[in-house]
């Protein structure tokens, strides 16, 4: 069932260095919630990631089966396919212990939104070791994943926990202290704006000292603190590419001619903004290379880690 199956939400686009970001503003439903599901998980905001089955293997044979543990000869198929075609492909095994390959199938455009985190069974002990194929050599196709674990022989069924980047949306803030900006489960307060001591070492060696934008990031108790990306927004909703000497963002006129040639006979520097830590992990330091009293907004794009547990993994066939 998806997460916001029963919950009203609304669909929010916005676009961040030229890249459509969506996410669910969603009131009564914090997305950053863990999830413990059976078998299958499924939201709006990540697509779908399926229990296909279980394997057993030795030296010599590969035998597995279904969610309901009857035997599935297709998947074992998949599988020897996989471990025989390369000497690199092994399968890590503790002696005395119930090893097992976990197959899971996740949208293929999501490899670098969803990791493993372990067995939620066991303390969260890690797996012994995880890959993945495809199924075909269609990019769009179903992607599959194993993870390779080891039980006590006495026990019938697992649970495996996921960590999985989902995103909070984006927000637009002016820079100016006492500024705040609020987005599902994350509220972004800024502290100070202030240009950065020439004596400290994150300033770099840029032909312009950045400034330092100071933020508080407050959400539910316990959580782990979202990450970040900015881009500086001039008055028209248009980026901040370029500033010169003083920080001062270029004209379009002048990005234009820079555009055209590699430069405009003046110093000038690329705008940017670097997410430094802070104090604590609920603070967070921007260099900004711009003067913030010229730029009309920040526009920040927020993800945060959502931890979904997938129950009911059977570990004997029937």
């Amino acid at each position: 069932m998806s997460l916001l199956s029963s919950k009203r939400f609304l669909l929010v686009a916005s676009s961040v260095a030229g890249m459509l970001v969506m996410a669910f503003a969603v009131k009564d439903i914090d997305p950053l919630a863990p999830v413990k599901v059976s078998k299958n998980y499924q939201s709006d905001d990540f697509g779908k990631l399926s229990l296909v089955g279980v394997c057993q293997a030795d030296s010599y044979a590969i035998s597995c089966w279904n969610t309901e543990g009857k035997s599935d000869t297709a998947l074992a198929d998949k599988v020897k396919a996989y471990f025989t075609s390369l000497p690199l492909h092994t399968i890590q095994i503790k002696f005395r212990r119930k090893n097992r390959l976990v197959v899971f199938q996740r949208p293929p455009v999501q490899s670098q939104k969803v990791s493993i985190v372990g067995q939620s069974s066991m303390s969260g002990q890690p797996v012994l070791s995880a890959g993945g194929f495809s199924v075909s050599l269609r990019a769009t196709d179903p992607y599959l994943e194993w993870y390779a674990l080891d039980t006590d022989p006495t026990q019938t069924s697992t649970a495996l926990l996921f960590s999985m980047t989902v995103p909070l949306g984006t927000v637009s803030i002016p820079l100016r202290e006492g500024a705040e900006a609020s987005l599902p489960s994350l509220k972004i307060h800024i502290d100070s704006v202030k240009p950065a001591p020439e004596t400290d070492i994150r300033v770099g060696n840029g032909r312009i000292r950045p400034w330092f934008v100071t933020v508080t990031l407050s959400g539910p108790a316990g959580r782990q603190t979202p990450s970040l990306a900015g881009v500086l927004m001039d008055a028209g909703g248009d980026p901040v590419t370029r500033v010169d000497a003083k920080g001062n963002p270029f004209s379009k006129a002048q990005t234009l001619r820079f555009n055209q040639s590699g430069s405009d006979r003046i110093e000038s520097e690329a705008a940017s903004v670097t997410i430094l830590e802070g104090a604590d992990a609920s603070h967070k330091v921007l260099s900004i290379v711009a003067n913030p009293a010229k730029v009309a907004s920040l526009s920040l794009f927020a993800s945060g880690l959502r931890r979904v547990t997938i129950t009911d993994i059977p570990l004997d066939p029937n």
